[in-house]
């Protein structure tokens, strides 16, 4: 034991003296280094720069050379010869010139990041710097500018002397110069209040912008100047620098009684003004209280314009403009709005929240339930209130007027909560005198999960129900009731009997939503449409509801190709396709007719009859031809699903492939023509050829899937030249990948 305590300081000595020599011995020289960044190869120049970087201000013997690296052509070499500088610090005076002048970026990809880390590097010099990054205050280089102030920011104290020249730049042309600007002044401190001061009465607008803004920042410091900034916010007359002063004056925590009404003037001019001031009165909660009041004022000034304004400005303070909210009701109920400020109205009492539900539902309490529509404006402000008010509004429902229910009812269109205080008022509601009132409670009742045959004797009441109004109501929620499809497809069909129109549209409408299962409806759906006079959006929906019905509906076929006309409105005959293509293969009775509406002069009914075309026939010998023709289109619009036909139609329209490959050259279809491409999978081995030494990456990594594919040897020379020499990796790999796939198959 006593040996092994002598034994280990000696072992220990020894390590280290191993190490010292071993590091001695493998690591090079810093003069060597220095003298390395001269080197030809690039790759020496970045180790030795590397190097030189790791050893910090050890590396000062080296700084001519690093100096001289500075105007290395590569990045790497440049930067770490730059961060090595910073490192040595003060001891790298000799590197200021070119620092300086790397400043400006010369020209470089990076330039704002070689000013910003030549700054840097000038920064960690010092004092020494100053001087010449005095004279870079004035040069004409904005990067260099710009990196002479941040450098002499990042100095500090013993910059303190430049600050005269520096506040000069707040003139500056470049944004980023007086940005930068402001930024140094706020970091030299309170040396630079009295300075700034005195700028609020220079001539330039931007400059008193400025010296606004280093105040605002260094309110903490600027005390005696608050006197000063006032009485520069009351003669300011350009809205920007009103702004600004707004902004500083708020800093200074000046009486907000006293700055409301700058503050409101400011919130009503333009629009920079507006911003700057509005974001004073978030900073300030004083300002904000104070401010809701004259707002509210203004609801009821003459000029639209600014009561528009004031609303907005309202809605931007949310909860905190409570107050303002009868002010807004009392305005909407007013009436005799344009539709822009009553927006802007409900947009305010929206942002308020729901601390507006009160006033919006007494106000609401004084109409008459028959003038409550969907687009009345109280039902369109509890649309907006519901989500976040969700609670106070079902409260409000249990006892409810029937204004407000009617409201109530048509704002929540899809409450689907269970709630059996809910429920009961709404269960009364269907036994109502009022129209709106027993069509929303049967809008709502299919919502409500309420036992099966609680809705079926509803919804069977429903339908007999004398308003339209209703029994539009009890097909719309059809769907969302616990019933089975055969119940909705009888109750549907019966309602196309209807004695009034609106209440038929709505049953077709309603049997498309069933899709196949609307079969059964297709001889009372025909009759319809058959019959006399029926009306262009009746027959438009039923033709729709055909489509919705898809193959089933082949019976319709026969009345859908008499409506393939030029005496037909084109909005019907562009249905009546729609409806065929989505019938299929079962409508091929039709392609006499289709392919003459593929030449007629309207672009949409050249596109539907092309599209339908596609759909309704099977035999791609039969389409190709009009769907080649049809790329000589001169509407893209239809030249568009023509190419996606096509593809879809993959090996079968290879014979189509060169015209795919010629629409390449067109921007407006090219996208589509590649896809296309690449669903046909072309095996033209000059056609691949083409593509192989065309311009576009997506072409040319097409032409290597399909030469490999192809496994064709002839296809070798031209794939070895793409792996060896095209610009683009990922084509590289794909020629590689093809070649190897080639040379594998069997000879």
């Amino acid at each position: 034991m006593p040996n092994d305590f002598v034994k280990r300081p000696f072992l220990i000595s020894l390590l280290t003296l191993c190490c010292l020599l071993a590091g001695a011995l493998g690591t090079p020289d810093v003069v060597e280094l220095g003298q390395r960044l001269k080197h030809a190869e690039k790759e020496e120049r970045r180790l030795a720069a590397y190097q030189l970087q790791q050893m910090g201000e050890s590396a000062a013997p080296a700084v001519r050379q690093l100096a001289k690296a500075l105007s290395d052509d590569d990045d790497q070499v440049w930067l770490r010869a730059t961060m090595t500088l910073a490192k040595i610090g003060p001891k790298a005076q000799h590197a200021i010139p070119p620092l300086v002048d790397q400043m400006g970026g010369n020209g470089a990809r990076y330039a704002e990041t070689r000013s910003r880390q030549s700054a840097y590097a000038l920064s960690k010099i010092g004092e020494a710097a100053v001087p010449a990054l005095l004279t870079a205050l004035q040069d004409e280089n904005e990067h260099r500018r710009w990196g002479a102030v941040h450098a002499l920011g990042l100095i500090g104290e013993p910059a303190y002397s430049s600050l005269d020249a520096i506040l000069k730049l707040l003139a500056d042309v470049d944004q980023i110069v007086f940005e930068e600007t402001v930024e140094t002044c706020v970091a030299f401190g309170e040396i630079a209040v009295d300075q700034a001061a005195d700028q609020l009465s220079a001539e330039s607008d931007q400059v008193r912008i400025g010296a606004a803004t280093i105040l605002r920042r260094l309110s903490g410091h600027a005390h005696s100047q608050r006197d000063q900034v006032l009485a520069a916010l009351i003669h300011e007359e350009v809205p920007a620098v009103r702004g600004s002063l707004v902004l500083a004056a708020v800093a200074f925590d000046i009486d907000a009684e006293f700055l409301a009404p700058i503050v409101t003037q400011a919130l009503l001019g333009e629009e920079i003004e507006q911003d700057a001031a509005f974001l004073a009165v978030l900073t300030s909660s004083e300002i904000s209280s104070e401010m809701v009041s004259k707002l509210a004022l203004l609801l009821s000034d003459r000029d639209q314009a600014r009561r528009e304004r004031a609303a907005n400005l309202l809605g931007r303070l949310g909860a905190s403009a409570s107050p303002a909210a009868a002010a807004l009701v009392a305005r909407l109920q007013a009436g005799s709005l344009e539709s822009s400020e009553e927006k802007r109205y409900l947009n305010a009492l929206i942002l308020i929240g729901s601390n507006v539900v009160p006033q919006v539902i007494a106000a609401t309490a004084t109409a008459s339930p028959e003038s409550i529509s969907g687009s009345h404006w109280t039902v369109r402000a509890l649309q907006g209130l519901a989500p976040i008010a969700l609670p106070e509004l079902e409260a409000q429902l249990q006892t409810a007027s029937p204004s407000v229910a009617c409201a109530l009812l048509r704002a929540l269109p899809h409450y689907s909560r269970r709630n059996r205080a809910v429920e009961k008022p709404v269960r009364a509601w269907l036994r109502s005198e009022t129209e709106a009132l027993r069509a929303g409670a049967v809008n709502m009742l299919g919502r409500l999960s309420l036992p099966s045959k609680v809705w079926i004797a509803a919804q069977t009441n429903a339908l007999k129900d004398p308003s339209p109004e209703v029994r539009i109501a009890a097909i719309t929620t059809l769907e969302n009731v616990p019933v089975s499809n055969k119940m909705r497809l009888t109750h549907l069909t019966n309602a196309l009997e209807d004695d009034e129109r609106v209440v038929r549209k709505c049953a077709a409408g309603a049997l498309g939503d069933l899709g196949s299962l609307a079969k059964e409806a297709l001889p009372v759906l025909l009759a319809s449409v058959q019959g006399p006079s029926p009306t262009a959006g009746y027959r438009n929906t039923v033709i729709e509801t055909f489509g919705k019905i898809g193959n089933d509906a082949e019976s319709a076929v026969p009345y859908l190709r008499t409506l393939l006309h030029d005496e037909m409105d084109e909005a019907t005959c562009l249905q009546s396709l729609r409806a065929l293509a989505a019938i299929g293969v079962k409508a091929e009775r039709s392609i006499p007719e289709i392919l003459v509406l593929c030449e007629h002069q309207a672009i949409d009914l050249r596109r539907g009859a092309l599209e339908a075309l596609g759909s309704v026939s099977d035999q791609a010998e039969q389409k190709i031809p009009v769907f080649l023709k049809a790329l000589d289109d001169s509407s893209p619009d239809v030249r568009r699903p023509v190419i996606a036909g096509l593809g879809r139609l993959r090996g079968e329209a290879a014979p189509a492939a060169g015209r795919l490959v010629d629409l390449l050259n067109s921007e407006e279809d090219r996208e589509a023509a590649l896809d296309a491409l690449r669903e046909i999978r072309p095996e033209d081995l000059d056609l691949c050829l083409r593509l192989l030494k065309s311009e576009n990456v997506g072409r040319r990594l097409l032409a290597c899937d399909r030469l490999g594919r192809m496994k064709d040897r002839r296809a070798l020379p031209e794939l070895r030249a793409a792996r060896d020499d095209d610009e683009h990796r990922y084509v590289r790999r794909r020629a590689r990948e093809a070649i190897s796939r080639i040379e594998s198959a069997k000879k």
